[in-house]
């Protein structure tokens, strides 16, 4: 058996990707979209991995928010907010 790892500079997981159809199209977008990596598929797909976390984390930010305004503009402290927002201010000024 062959040690395929000896040259390689890491003995962490491989991932390899075939340039199929749909992986071609999204490395034309990413090309587009970060023009400095067009010539590095290994750049683009980290650009397009990178930006589809951050796009999974902040729709599951933003479900967390609207969840927890919900939870909040039920509350007995959401009433009392809106009966103390205005103490102090003048609206003159």
């Amino acid at each position: 058996m062959r040690d395929t790892l000896g040259a390689m500079p890491t003995t962490l997981p491989r991932t390899t990707i075939s340039h199929t159809p749909q992986v071609q199209r999204a490395l034309g977008i990413a090309a587009k979209n970060w023009p400095q990596d067009a010539a590095s598929s290994r750049a683009l797909l980290l650009h397009l991995m990178n930006e589809g976390a951050r796009t999974i984390r902040n729709r599951d930010l933003e479900a967390q928010y609207t969840e927890a305004y919900a939870e909040w503009e039920g509350s007995e402290d959401a009433r009392l907010w809106d009966l103390t927002v205005g103490d102090g201010l003048d609206d003159d000024e």
